[in-house]
């Protein structure tokens, strides 16, 4: 899918769904970026009983973008761990080739 309005042709008139879409949006700045969007479709024409059961489980989708930010949070983390321990390991090694 292209578009909002692609995705919104593909969801269903009157069943309730979960959707992810990957939007590119231009930061003020000038970058190309990307956000994703978790969205909850109720529409008007779907049954109580599904709008009710979807509801109740709008809680997953946001639980999974907090786990996928923890995870993005982990792996910065880790690459921030490898680089300081790179430039360690070089200071060291300058150090002992000096004192030799």
């Amino acid at each position: 899918m292209q578009t909002f309005a692609d995705l919104k042709k593909a969801l269903p008139y009157t069943d309730c769904r979960f959707a992810v879409f990957d939007h590119d949006v231009k930061t003020a700045d000038g970058r190309q970026t990307s956000k994703l969007w978790f969205i909850s479709w109720l529409p008007n024409n779907s049954t109580p009983y599904h709008k009710m059961a979807y509801t109740v489980r709008k809680i997953y989708p946001l639980i999974l973008q907090m786990m996928i930010t923890v995870i993005i949070l982990m792996m910065m983390i880790t690459l921030m761990v490898v680089m300081i321990c790179a430039v360690c390991e070089r200071k060291v090694e300058r150090h002992h080739t000096w004192c030799v």
